[in-house]
């Protein structure tokens, strides 16, 4: 078995050329571009995964409530009514919800400028209507994206307007104004 020293580890590097050659290179160059790709990629890839673990359990819930509810008995219209309003989250989950909005735009580079919040009750109804207006700078295809993404994760989220304007018809940034409603009840 053949020990290796320092001498002996420096001569073998300083000959590497010889028997590495340029192929050799390319591909130490290649695998050490992809371990930095790799590196700056991991910590965001692990933050999406964190919030879509999140959503997932929350709609795994949501998913056990409403199961509950499809059972072989016949249900009363009260009973029915009340599996309905358990399905909504409650209001004190706006913050949360909202500071999801808030992320999904970040995520996608659009700026949210000051929002208009307002909280609406149903009368004879258990569900608060959370009317938000949100003017919305970025590009086109960014603000699509944050749009679908706030829609598709947010089942009690409804569009109800959004105005589009552009400097020129050309310029792929816009200015929106984006009205939502967010549903939630009371009490819970």
């Amino acid at each position: 078995m053949k020990a290796f020293s320092l001498q002996a580890l420096l001569w073998e590097l300083r000959q590497s050329p010889r028997w590495l050659g340029r192929a050799g290179f390319a591909g130490i160059g290649l695998l050490l571009l992809a371990a930095t790709i790799a590196l700056v990629r991991l910590p965001s890839a692990h933050d999406r995964l964190g919030d879509l673990q999140q959503t997932t359990a929350t709609l795994h819930e949501r998913l056990q409530r409403a199961a509950g509810s499809f059972d072989d008995k016949a249900r009363t219209p009260e009973e029915q009514l009340a599996n309905f309003y358990a399905a909504f989250p409650a209001r004190g989950a706006a913050p949360d919800l909202l500071g999801r909005i808030y992320a999904t735009a970040a995520r996608h580079g659009v700026t949210l400028s000051q929002g208009e919040y307002r909280p609406k009750r149903e009368s004879g109804s258990l569900l608060t209507r959370y009317q938000i207006t949100l003017p919305v700078n970025g590009h086109y295809l960014k603000v699509r994206d944050f749009l679908g993404e706030s829609l598709r994760k947010n089942p009690f989220l409804a569009l109800d307007h959004i105005t589009v304007q552009r400097a020129k018809i050309n310029d792929p940034m816009v200015e929106a104004r984006i009205q939502l409603t967010l549903y939630l009840i009371e009490g819970s």
